[in-house]
This record gives C-alpha cells, sequence and structure tokens, in this order.
C-alpha cells in the first residue's frame, strides 16, 4: 500500500492483515511461471525495498521461492519508508550496481527516470526488458500513465492504493437513504442528513464526512481527484499549468463549502491526516468518509465496533469519475549488471499468480483487470471487488520530476482556502503564478 503520510502506515496496515487472517484463507507460494535460462543461474540480484509493511511478509516468501526454483540467488537490503527514498537517491545518483532493483512510490518514479536513475522497460534500451502486449492490456490505463515517463514505460505495479467512500450502512438506513452518494450533490444531501446532534448541547456529535486536508500529500491527493471528478487537471498533458482553470476552481470550492457553508465535515478537517480519519469513523465520529484501502481491514477486524456495518464504493463524482491513485512500483536500477536477472524476477513478483497470493497474504491488490476475474479472488476475497471500479477511473498525481517541489505550494494555499483568507480562485491564481515560475527554470 502507499500512503502520503507514510509515518502511519506501520501501525494502520495491519487491520488489513488481520482481517484477511481471520478469514482463515491460506493460498500456496506460486512457481516462478517459466525458468530462467541457465545463463542467469549464478547471479545475484540486490533489491532494496521497504521493510516495515504488511507486503514484506509476502514478498520475502515469494523471493525465497524464486531462489529455490531458478537458482537466482537474492539479497534484500530494507529500508523503513520514511527514509528510502534518500537512501535510494543517495546511491542510485552514483551509478554504480550497488542496487539491482529497487522499490518506489508511485510519485519516485518520474523524478528517478528523469534523473537516469531507471532503466526503460519497454525494449527500447534491450528487447528483452519489456512489457508485453498481454500486460499492458491488463493493467488499468493509470497505471500505464503512472510508470510512463517521456513515452517510456519505466516501472512495473506491485500493489496499489486508490482513494474510496466508506459509508456505514446502518446509519444511512436509519436516515432513511438508499445506497451511498454518486454525485457530489447526493454527498451533500446525504451528510447534511447524518451529520447530527444528538443531545441538542450545540456540539454535533456525528458528521456526515470527513477528509484529510492538513497540509500535506494527503490533502493534495483529495483534492486532485476532485479536480479530476470535474473534468480537469493540475497540469495536462502537453505540460501546461491548469491548476488554476473553472475545474479546479470548482473542486477547491467543493472542499471550502463541505467545511464551511454545508458545515458536514469537522472544522478541524484541515489538520486531519489518515490516521484522524480512520480513528473517527470506527469510533462513530463519521458517518462517511474517504480514504485508502487499508482502511476496510480496521473496520471488519473482529474487534471492530464496525464489524458488518460498513459498506464502501467508487468516489461520488460530477463529470466523471476519478480517484487519486497510490502504490508501490518496481523498477530496475540504471547502473545494475544484472538487468535481464532483475526483469526476470519482477515479471514473477508482478504476476497476476503472486499478486493472488500477496493478496491472500497481506491484502494488496494489483492494477490488474485480471487479477479481479480470477475465482480464487471472486469465492474468497470478494472484499476487493469495489476497487475494480474506482480502479478503472484512477487518476496519478502530475508524472513530473519536479512534482516534490511544487506540491508545498497547492497545499498551502489550499489551507488558506479552506479557512477563509483566500478564495478559491484567488488562492489557485497564486498556486499556478508560482508553478510556472518553478517549472520555467
Amino acid at each position: 500500500m502507499a500512503f502520503p503520510n507514510l509515518k502511519v502506515v506501520g501501525i494502520i496496515v495491519v487491520g488489513c492483515v488481520v482481517f484477511t487472517a481471520s478469514l482463515g484463507l491460506t493460498q500456496e507460494i506460486p512457481s516462478p511461471p517459466t525458468p530462467p535460462q541457465p545463463m542467469y543461474k549464478s547471479e545475484k540480484i540486490v533489491v532494496a525495498m521497504r521493510a516495515e509493511f504488511s507486503d514484506y511478509k509476502s514478498l520475502v516468501p515469494l523471493m525465497q521461492k524464486f531462489e529455490k526454483e531458478t537458482g537466482i540467488r537474492i539479497e534484500h537490503i530494507d529500508y523503513p519508508a520514511v527514509a528510502l527514498r534518500d537512501n535510494l537517491i543517495t546511491v542510485l545518483a552514483t551509478g554504480a550496481p550497488t542496487y539491482d532493483i529497487v522499490l518506489m512510490d508511485i510519485v519516485f518514479i518520474p523524478e528517478f527516470a528523469a534523473a537516469g536513475f531507471i532503466t526503460p522497460l519497454d525494449g527500447s534500451k534491450d528487447p528483452f526488458i519489456a512489457y508485453t502486449k498481454d500486460d499492458l492490456a491488463d493493467y488499468f490505463p493509470g497505471c500505464i500513465d503512472a510508470v510512463t515517463y517521456k513515452g517510456h514505460l519505466y516501472a512495473k505495479d506491485y500493489s496499489s492504493d486508490i482513494g474510496m467512500l466508506y459509508y456505514r450502512k446502518d446509519l444511512l438506513s436509519d436516515a432513511g437513504l438508499g445506497g451511498p452518494p454518486t454525485t457530489w450533490d447526493e454527498l451533500i444531501s446525504y451528510a447534511k442528513k447524518l451529520t447530527k446532534d444528538f443531545n441538542g448541547d450545540g456540539v454535533t456529535d456525528q458528521w456526515g464526512y470527513a477528509f484529510t486536508a492538513k497540509e500535506y500529500e494527503g490533502c493534495l491527493c483529495i483534492f486532485n481527484e476532485l479536480v479530476a471528478q470535474a473534468g480537469g487537471s493540475l497540469i495536462d498533458k502537453q505540460g501546461n499549468v491548469t491548476v488554476n482553470e473553472p475545474p479546479a476552481v470548482k473542486a477547491l470550492q467543493f472542499m471550502v463549502d463541505l467545511r464551511n457553508k454545508y458545515k458536514v465535515v469537522p472544522p478541524g478537517v484541515v489538520n486531519y491526516t489518515e490516521k484522524d480519519i480512520h480513528t473517527g469513523f470506527i469510533n462513530g465520529k463519521f458517518a462517511m468518509a474517504r480514504n485508502w484501502p487499508y482502511m476496510w481491514g480496521m473496520c471488519e477486524a473482529p474487534d471492530s465496533p464496525i464489524r458488518g456495518k460498513v459498506g464502501m464504493s467508487e468516489l461520488p463524482r460530477l463529470k466523471q469519475g476519478g480517484s487519486t491513485m497510490g502504490g508501490w512500483f518496481f523498477g530496475i536500477a540504471a547502473g545494475s549488471k544484472r538487468k535481464r536477472a532483475a526483469w526476470e524476477l519482477i515479471k514473477y513478483l508482478t504476476s497476476r499468480e503472486a499478486s493472488v497470493y500477496m493478496c491472500y497474504k497481506s491484502a494488496d491488490i494489483p492494477y490488474r483487470r485480471s487479477f479481479f476475474e480470477d475465482p480464487r479472488v471472486k469465492r474468497d476475497l470478494s472484499w476487493v471487488l469495489p476497487f475494480k471500479d474506482g480502479m478503472k477511473d484512477a487518476v496519478p498525481r502530475p508524472s513530473i520530476p519536479e512534482w516534490g517541489t511544487i506540491k508545498k505550494p497547492l497545499w498551502t494555499e489550499i489551507a488558506k482556502a479552506l479557512i477563509g483568507q483566500k478564495t478559491p480562485k484567488q488562492a489557485l491564481s497564486d498556486v499556478a503564478e508560482e508553478w510556472k515560475r518553478i517549472l520555467s527554470k
């Protein structure tokens, strides 16, 4: 799973694992689809990866299976997620063949590709190292967009993350509401009915909705998908800054109105991270909330007070669907001397069979269409099926190496709009001006 607030993940991801394990589900470790050529059998592959997440428990057994059946040795160097990017940059910038494979957050990909840290996976450097036609057709379009930089593919999906709408089925039913809201207007209407002061003391006891709006990446994920739902983008495919165009202004106005006009989200949402969302939702403070897949496992854990009462659906839309993509991806280090052997391992770890095993083991979900059609998934892991619809409309954040720099002015101005210091139009005009200045350098 990918998270904007990486410090939180090591704690909260446990819920998904506990949920899957509580079902008593097991799945054998799959074998590599085709044994690699004998020339690779004396190779040793070094993988730089994150260590403290649930998927570590499925990755290591898969690597051990690969070693046993291929003869290729694997060494994995583990970093905590909060230190992963800096450590990767330090090593990859030298060009030394220290790592063969790197595990990257989705937002690392354009930065690393632009810097020449990772090698293309589309056959342009080596015809052996290329996505197959079947893979290209199997992955959802947003996933392919996320791994593409200047026309080349640079990474392969390992696990996904998309925003979803969580809602209390019992509370919606008690309020006389049907299924989950599917449009912005319905979300407002539902949230109004679900925002309640039970004892009449003037203090809201139950909020209709909640989302992350603290000044960090999580806030930008919310804004990015709302802009997409309104039919816009932050930066268009030609590289033009569009963050101040009408769809973006409408998206920010919607965020502002939920807090200040309709008063269906807590005023403190401006300080909320994912931890605040899942804590409040599980404790009954929020009737609906936008969050990542990990929260489903927490809601359905054996000790959850809301187990069996939660529904999950695509996010409400305006002109179209849209959910910000997150996720973790494998790439091959440009300095590697063992690129072909590394590609064999990546193909195995990202195969459909490996993906099914990882979902059984640690609740990871790939961006593959075929995964959702697998009979084992439909039979044993039906809780993942709502994510398929969300993935169809998933949108990445701007795939540019400067994202790490330009995102800070954006979350600063969003915060000013949310607390009423600026209008959404003025805030985004100021963002656009600053972005153009940065990107023109």
